[in-house]
């Protein structure tokens, strides 16, 4: 294995995509990544994650009484 192939591998665990990394734009590097996590986030949960979309009157409801749940 090469020493790229490694260190594309070592970034990857760390949800970081290389070829984003490699291409020197930021915002699509770090719009992958966040969704990387949020998606970590929800699996581990359960749980929609807020992604800074506006929430109609039934999600906000479903979101209430997942809390009233716990």
């Amino acid at each position: 294995m090469s020493e790229a192939e490694v260190l594309d591998t070592a970034l990857r665990s760390h949800l970081v995509d290389p070829m984003l990394l490699r291409a020197d734009d930021f915002e699509r590097f770090l719009s992958a990544r966040k969704e990387m996590l949020l998606g970590l986030i929800e699996q581990a949960t359960g749980k929609r994650c807020y992604r800074d979309e506006v929430l109609v009157a039934e999600d906000v409801d479903d979101a209430i009484d997942d809390t009233e749940d716990e």
